[in-house]
């Protein structure tokens, strides 16, 4: 489960009609996606290839497809890069006292972060975020440039660190005065 269907598809479903919208999503995984998903599992399984062989595999002509889903990979994979890069101030403000965005978190947002004045106004490059951009490139580059050993003990620390956190940030607010009230 990624960050899309936990955070933006509710939204989008709702916005785009409801029901309706939700029938016309749930036909298409049924009947295309789930099949084409299910294909290509078993082509990567028989052939042992990446994308754009295996699709070659099956007919040259079909190398379209191998582009295709590096293309569409690499797109959704900068957007998710980029939501993950827009943690980083924040996790960098964090360690400051006081926390920058205490006394407005909107405001600190829209001119701090992203540097426009207002919700609507004109930015330019952050270069902070862009940093942060290119420093999460070079993570995910290292996680997976050395092969699958280095990958499992980077899934190791990518699995076991969030429940570790969540433990201390769940010990630590039951211990705060109060927390018995809520």
């Amino acid at each position: 489960i990624g960050i899309g269907n936990v955070w933006r598809f509710c939204y989008v479903i709702a916005q785009d009609g409801g029901a309706a919208s939700l029938l016309a999503y749930m036909i298409s995984f049924v009947f295309i996606a789930t099949p084409l998903f299910m294909y290509e599992m078993i082509l990567g399984q028989f052939v042992r290839l990446s994308a754009l062989p295996a699709w070659k595999f099956v007919h040259p002509r079909w190398a379209g497809l191998g582009y295709s889903q590096f293309l569409m990979t690499f797109i959704v994979q900068s957007y998710f890069v980029m939501v993950i890069a827009y943690t980083l101030p924040y996790i960098f403000g964090s360690c400051v006292e006081p926390l920058p965005w205490i006394e407005n978190s909107e405001d600190h947002w829209y001119s701090t972060i992203l540097g426009q004045n207002g919700k609507h106004g004109e930015s330019f490059i952050q270069w902070h975020l862009l940093v942060s951009y290119i420093a999460v490139w070079v993570i995910i580059f290292l996680s997976i440039s050395f092969g699958k050993e280095i990958l499992s003990k980077v899934t190791y620390v990518t699995v076991i660190a969030p429940v570790v956190l969540i433990l201390i940030l769940v010990i630590r607010t039951s211990t705060l005065p109060g927390a018995g009230n809520g």
